[in-house]
C-alpha cells in the first residue's frame, strides 16, 4: 500500500515537472515572438 502511494506521488511530481517545462517553453516562446515584433 505504501508502495503504490509513493509511486503515485512520483507519478504527481513528474506531471508538474511536465507542466512546469512547458510553461517555461510556452514563455519562452512568446518572448521571442515579442522580441520579432519590435524587431518589425
Amino acid at each position: 500500500m505504501l508502495l503504490l502511494l509513493l509511486l503515485l506521488l512520483l507519478l504527481l511530481l513528474l506531471l508538474l515537472l511536465l507542466l512546469l517545462l512547458l510553461l517555461l517553453l510556452l514563455l519562452r516562446i512568446i518572448i521571442i515572438i515579442r522580441l520579432e515584433f519590435d524587431n518589425i
